[in-house]
């Protein structure tokens, strides 16, 4: 046996519920209709008078797993809608073996066209069928769903919801990891996807007006997603009179044809408003989050109701104006680092610092000059090639070379010298006899130069780490 399923958490959704059930009789649905609800957390007298109008074909007490959501700082902070937290109660449908397929509706939608034959469509029960979401439309909107009962993927269900957080904080971010997984990233989708007129989503911020009048006709359930219901108090009047909303068909925008179903509810020979009266909440008051105790009644003043404010996109202008790009100032003037400069500018600008520049370049040339002191270690490696190819009879000389040799000041020719491409023996004797030669040392002299590569030595293991 098929079902289409409603869920009913507080008295709040009443008038949705009621209007669902409506819409699939004025549509000629020919299965049945059951409703999963919280007898805790519900008007008994609601309970009471739907038992008596056989509105449902069963009326399933789901109190034994009321599932609150498992990320409510995401749920309030990022998706912005606290309302919600048990809405991961839909997972109680996958336990209702006794039915072979489910086709489940929010609260908030409205059935236009008859939905009999998605009850034929074959899938597996590891499946869901579902229509896109209109914020995100490579996940699924949970609010309209066609499943198969088992108790498998219920239990799987269970655990994801035990282990992981939904990342909206909902359950529609849990259902889509479930049956969405790794998406972008080679997960293996087991969502089947519905055309979006299964679950046309609709709010009161922004719609693709030329496709919903092109496509109307077309349309086979209105989903009221948001904060802002049709049968709200503060909103409903006001929403169903505005001429720029959702103009579809006969000059009337969508929450117009939401309230023309709902007013024409009957309910054991009783009109929708005589029935609400009956459960003692004409108007529920919104329940923000549901306590799974008695409902204590307490009176409650009532507030001036805020004027409905309809959200304007455009565009801001900057409070101060950027600063003008100067092309004589450089790419990077605005990070106040300093320049070199540009051959391309004007020689006048730039004379007193090219002046500069000269003499800086004549003082290093001169003291460069002063070390210009032949070393014996340059020539040494001159004498000593290291590569194969400097060996080569046919090497050609450099033709390229720095005008003033440098090298080490001559108080550091002394500290031992150590080439990486030998043990440095033969550099040592090659600088004693070069030593030698130019300059015969006295005695006194052999021992001073002892005394200093002493010193040296000290200094060098006082540095050592």
């Amino acid at each position: 046996m098929s079902a289409y399923a409603l869920l009913l958490l507080e008295n709040t959704y009443l008038p949705g519920v009621l209007a669902v059930r409506k819409a699939l009789s004025d549509t000629k649905a020919q299965f049945p209709v059951i409703l999963l609800y919280s007898a805790e957390n519900v008007n008994k007298d609601t309970i009471a008078l739907l038992t008596a109008s056989k509105l449902f074909s069963d009326l399933i007490n789901i109190d034994d797993n009321i599932l609150v959501s498992n990320s409510p700082h995401t749920l309030e902070s990022v998706l912005n809608r606290p309302d919600l937290a048990y809405t991961l109660s839909k997972i109680n449908l996958w336990r209702l073996v006794e039915y072979s397929k489910l086709v489940y509706l929010d609260a908030d939608t409205l059935p236009l066209q008859n939905l009999d034959h998605l009850f034929a469509r074959n899938f597996d029960a590891s499946q869901v069928m579902a229509a896109p979401d209109c914020g995100w439309p490579d996940l699924f909107n949970s609010g309209f769903m066609v499943l198969q009962p088992n108790m498998t993927v219920f239990q799987e269900l269970m655990d994801l919801y035990e282990s992981t957080e939904s990342f909206d904080g909902a359950d529609q971010g849990l259902l889509n990891h479930y049956f969405n997984p790794d998406l972008y990233h080679g997960g293996i989708s087991r969502w089947l996807r519905l055309p979006f007129i299964y679950n046309c989503t609709l709010n009161s911020h922004y719609e693709y007006f030329p496709a919903l009048q092109r496509y109307f006709q077309d349309i086979k359930l209105f989903h009221f997603i948001g904060a802002k219901k049709p049968w709200d108090p503060t909103f409903a009047s006001q929403l169903r009179k505005d001429p720029s909303l959702f103009k579809v068909a006969d000059n009337k925008n969508v929450y117009q044809i939401w309230h023309e179903v709902y007013e024409s509810i009957e309910v054991d020979g009783s009109s929708q408003t005589e029935a609400l009266k009956i459960t003692e909440k004409s108007e529920p008051d919104r329940v923000e989050a549901v306590e799974a105790v008695e409902a204590v009644e307490t009176a409650v003043e009532p507030q001036p109701q805020p004027p409905i404010v309809h959200h304007q996109y455009y565009y801001k202008e900057p409070e101060s104006e950027p600063e003008k790009y100067e092309e004589n100032r450089g790419e990077a003037w605005k990070l106040n680092e300093s320049r070199g400069p540009n051959k391309w500018e004007d020689a006048s600008e730039s004379e007193e610092e090219d002046d500069t520049r000269e003499l800086d370049t004549r003082e290093l040339v001169h003291s460069l000059s002063q070390l210009d002191v032949e070393s014996p270690q340059d020539d040494y490696a001159s004498t000593h090639p290291i590569f194969p190819w400097e060996k080569s009879a046919a090497r050609q000389k450099p033709t390229r070379s720095f005008s003033a040799r440098t090298s080490l000041p001559s108080s550091l020719t002394k500290i031992p010298f150590t080439a990486a491409f030998d043990d440095g023996s033969e550099l040592e004797n090659y600088i004693a006899s070069r030593d030698q030669a130019d300059r015969p040392e006295t005695l006194q002299e052999i021992k001073q130069d002892e005394q200093l590569d002493e010193q040296e030595s000290q200094e060098l293991e006082k540095l050592a780490p």
